[in-house]
């Protein structure tokens, strides 16, 4: 089996633009496994938001199954805050989103 690194590297391709190959033995039938695909949304978004504001809340939609094969995953800051940073991310397959994220991430509290 693939390990779980290997099976949810991202490459870099453009700015907040990355590329994914999702492997047959990380699915389940037809469609790659939920955690696989939560997890190259979560690597896209650790590319852009500050290392020093932990993920505090994470939200997935799943609007089509992600097929064992290749990706596109885009990710965005929407906007950063004095504390909190919100971040999105398209899983995007054949030409269609198949996966939405949004992730908070929030400096420590005293």
């Amino acid at each position: 089996m693939t390990s779980f690194d290997q099976a949810t590297a991202l490459t870099a391709v453009g700015d907040g633009v990355f590329t994914a190959e999702l492997t047959a033995d990380w699915a389940q039938g037809r469609a790659s496994f939920g955690g696989a695909v939560s997890a190259l949304a979560l690597r896209a978004m650790a590319h852009l938001v500050p290392v020093d504001r932990p993920l505090r809340s994470l939200g997935m939609d799943f609007a089509a199954a992600v097929a064992p094969g290749p990706v596109q995953v885009r990710a965005e800051i929407i906007r950063t805050g004095k504390t909190l940073t919100h971040a999105s991310v398209r899983v995007e397959q054949a030409g269609g989103i198949c996966a939405v994220a949004h992730g908070a991430y929030g400096s420590p509290r005293k």
